[in-house]
């Protein structure tokens, strides 16, 4: 799994790097959960963060895999 852009002010694309079906969700770093677990569409998942806090954000995947991303200041 690959999260770009990194750190983000608006979105961030999810890549997945598997054949297998993905699902994902993504919490802040104290827990709160952004998005409730939700599978990829495709290899390149595109969401819209540009509500959100700037902050630390953890994207979680069904398979055990998890990558940070930050949304600068805004």
């Amino acid at each position: 799994l690959t999260a770009y852009p990194n750190p983000t002010l608006d979105y961030i694309n999810l890549q997945v790097n598997s054949d297998k079906q993905i699902s994902y969700m993504i919490t802040d770093v104290l827990g709160k959960v952004m998005i409730p677990m939700t599978k990829a569409d495709s290899e390149v998942t595109k969401i819209d963060v540009s509500a959100w806090n700037s902050g630390v954000y953890i994207i979680k995947t069904n398979d055990g895999y998890s990558r940070k991303f930050t949304i600068a200041g805004r």
